[in-house]
Parts: C-alpha cells; structure tokens; sequence
C-alpha cells in the first residue's frame, strides 16, 4: 500500500504520505490503519500528504466510502496537501462531503499553507524527526505507523 503515517501525540498531529499510484481501497486503508493506531485520538488534526501521488484512480462510488472512513472516527482538522490538478479536484470533492457531515477540512498545494491551517508554524519535533527518516514526499511505497 502507497501510504506511511506518523502520529505525535503530544501535538495531536498526525501526518499521511500517500505516494505513487492509489485508488480508492488504498486512500480507505489508509484511513482505517491511522484510526486503528493505538496512538490515534479521533481529535487529532491530520495532514493527508498527496505530494508523492502520481496516479489517482477513484471512482465517484469510492468517494462515499472514502468520506465514511476519514470521518467516522475522527473530528480533528483534516488538511489535504496535493500538487496535481486531478488530485485537487478530488480533494475538493472530498473536502465537500466531509463537510456535508460536520468534518472540517481543506486543501492546499504547500505545506506551509497547511501548517498555517493548523496554526502550526513548523511541523511538530516528532514528525520532523519521523520526515527526517522516511523522506516526505518521496515516491517509496509501503505503510508504516510511527
């Protein structure tokens, strides 16, 4: 699976690196592993990194899918981080349908847009650390929880 994630509790922060291709069970898994973490908090602020994705395939009957599994067992922020127009339309989309069930979220094509969001002006020391070792935004595939 084309995802790794990071969660530091001390900030309520956690970040997803999604890379290469992904398509709708993966953006779900995803999802699912970072809410099955015994570290994850449902009020925890997520970054969903999608600078490493390369491919983007969802069809319009995984968004609803996609939107449960992000939203049932979190409330924190949701920011979205994607540089590809395709995968700026659908976050969008997404930021949409979340929102249509009280889940706060937004896209941006920079990190700094998105730390800004959370009124955050670094990333926390744990997942700097954490970036440090995995590269953010690099095009590696696998999963990992940090």
């Amino acid at each position: 699976m084309p995802y790794r994630f990071c969660i530091d509790p001390d900030s309520e922060v956690a970040v997803v690196e999604l890379t290469g291709a992904i398509d709708g069970d993966e953006c779900v898994a995803a999802a699912r592993a970072l809410h099955g973490h015994p570290r994850w908090e449902r009020r925890y602020d997520v970054i969903w990194d999608g600078r490493g994705i390369t491919g983007l395939v969802i069809d319009p009957r995984d968004m609803k899918e996609i939107v449960d599994a992000k939203t049932e067992d979190s409330s924190g922020l949701d920011v979205l981080i994607v540089q590809r127009e395709v995968d700026y339309l659908v976050a969008r989309l997404y930021t949409y349908l979340a929102r249509s069930k009280g889940k706060e979220a937004h896209v941006f094509t920079t990190l700094d847009a998105a730390l800004e969001a959370l009124g955050l002006e670094a990333l926390p020391p744990v997942i700097q650390q954490w970036v440090g070792e995995h590269a953010l935004g690099s095009t590696g595939s696998g999963r990992s929880g940090f």
